[in-house]
């Protein structure tokens, strides 16, 4: 199970609404979370061609 979250929604100013799911996209948890607290992560899907 994946532990990386999704932002959702801007709260306000300060806070975001982050979704957690599974690898089949099945929710398991919505929770506010100051952006300071938060680490911005990329995952590639797909295999790249380099040209």
């Amino acid at each position: 199970m994946t532990k990386n979250g999704i932002y959702i929604y801007k709260l306000s100013d300060t806070h975001l609404l982050v979704e957690f799911s599974d690898n089949e996209g099945q929710v398991y948890k919505q929770i506010p979370i100051h952006q300071n607290n938060l680490l911005v992560l990329h995952q590639i899907t797909e295999n790249l061609e380099v040209g």
